[in-house]
């Protein structure tokens, strides 16, 4: 600007004498005004030249950002990979970044779920730790090296006693390592004529299992056989494994609903016929699901109920001098600490008169609650999304109606959500960059401390 100055006021000095300038001032101060005015000239072009400048800059940066040997991931099994710049745009602003917050199910987690232990009547079935688990044992400073891991994958999966050739024991969404044990109760209360208590709870069990979803058996296109369908991942897990144990949802036709009980090869399968009488559907505010069926054999009206154990604890009976609900409560606590997401499984097994009673019967009743709630009040708005006001009439005659059938606990489920492949060693590497990660979840304290320390988040302590 100012050379440009300079030679504008050595110009005017040479040409002042043309009769087409008409121009007063001095050379010396024309140079000075025209100093101002290359400055406004220029201000617009130097901006453009350093922008294309820092572009190239940011351009050629990337592919050192690509050669870093810091930013190397090494995957075990799998093709290892260099940092993969795809904006070159955004390379100083990945500095920048100081908070990451992270929902776990299916962020952190496969949210593909495989259905692992139960604790059915007085008995615990399935073995092995978790991942989870095994951070729970590095917290309690156990050496974790000599603890017996059972970690089946669903490929080679083979239960005990199981040949190569018995399909059965293979499922999807099931890594369960006690068949054997729990079908032989099922084979039990099916076929003696007195079978023991625990036989008849673990039947109940898969039944409900087996009914209380909403799941759909569809036939597979390319093997022909029947798979199971649902929206919700945890229906899906559970269906599979009352399959895989022999209880098979065969056909879901509302109101008639088929099972199948598979006792073994040698001996016939056994068909239900259930007639679905109406579902009380699962909202994050009531935690909890509730299907009534009738077993078009017996006659008995089966309410039949999964939830939340803190909203499952309202509903028990007798559950104070119910040895069986003190005894899960044990085991609950310890599935949550393996990070295992736990269900109660429970039912009421009623006389017809319960539902079909022309005066006081609850088919009566709820044909009236429908009609009084055909349009919504303002209380009742999101009552599907669970959002609903306290107020809510639809909630409050669920729950007068799951009260009054006063269930029986039969048992709790454990399924395990694993984590995803590099998960742990992703959030390491956020720590070291000194950026703060946040899990948000809905688990209890202790089960969200063992995720953080199985991922890496947290420090056994």
């Amino acid at each position: 600007m100012l050379v440009c100055a300079v030679l504008s006021g050595e110009w005017l000095a040479a040409n002042s004498g043309a009769w087409y300038l008409n121009y007063s001032q001095s050379p010396e101060v024309g140079a000075f005004y025209k100093f101002f005015t290359w400055f406004i000239i220029f201000a617009q072009f130097i901006p453009i030249s350093l922008l294309v400048s820092m572009e190239m800059v940011k351009y050629f940066q990337a592919f050192f950002m690509q050669w870093d040997i810091g930013m190397y991931a090494r995957l075990h099994g799998k093709q290892d990979k260099f940092c993969n710049v795809q904006n070159s745009g955004l390379n100083e602003e990945l500095g920048q970044v100081q908070y990451v917050f992270s929902d776990k199910t299916g962020t952190l987690t496969e949210n593909s779920l495989d259905f692992r232990k139960c604790y059915i009547g007085n008995e615990d079935f399935g073995q092995g730790d978790t991942e989870i688990g095994r951070a729970a044992k590095r917290r309690q400073e156990m050496d974790v090296s000599k603890s017996k891991s059972v970690n089946v994958r669903q490929d080679d999966f083979s239960a005990p006693g199981s040949t190569d050739t018995n399909l059965r024991h293979h499922a999807p969404h099931v890594n369960f390592d006690e068949y054997e044990r729990l079908h032989g109760y099922l084979i039990e209360a099916v076929t003696k004529p007195k079978p023991s208590l625990q036989a008849v709870l673990v039947r109940r069990f898969l039944t409900v299992l087996a009914l209380n979803n909403s799941c759909f058996p569809v036939q597979d296109e390319e093997t022909k056989e029947l798979v199971i369908r649902a929206a919700s991942p945890d229906d899906e897990c559970l269906t599979c494994f009352a399959n895989f144990m022999g209880v098979r949802l065969m056909e879901r036709n509302p109101p008639r609903v088929q099972l199948l009980l598979e006792l073994s090869e040698d001996e016939k399968a056994i068909q239900e016929q259930w007639e679905q009488l109406t579902e009380l559907e699962f909202t994050s505010k009531r935690k909890r699901m509730t299907v009534i069926f009738k077993n078009t054999t017996t006659g008995k009206i089966h309410v039949t109920m999964k939830g939340a154990d803190s909203e499952m604890v309202k509903l028990i009976e007798d559950k104070e001098q119910n040895k069986l609900w003190k005894s899960s409560e044990k085991y609950m606590n310890d599935y949550s600490e393996q990070g295992l997401r736990t269900l109660v499984i429970a039912e009421a097994v009623l006389e017809p008169s319960w539902w079909d009673d022309p005066d006081h019967g609850w088919r009566k009743r709820l044909a009236k609650h429908q009609e009084s709630t055909a349009i919504a009040s303002k209380s009742e708005a999101g009552h599907m999304r669970g959002s609903c006001e306290n107020s809510c009439r639809i909630c409050h005659f669920y729950d007068e109606l799951e009260a009054d059938a006063q269930v029986q606990l039969l048992g709790i489920t454990a399924i395990e959500d694993k984590l995803q492949d590099q998960v742990p060693e992703t959030i390491s590497k956020f720590l070291q960059a000194n950026i703060k990660v946040w899990m948000l979840t809905g688990d209890k304290q202790k089960t969200a401390e063992n995720i953080g320390i199985a991922c890496n988040l947290l420090e056994p302590c």
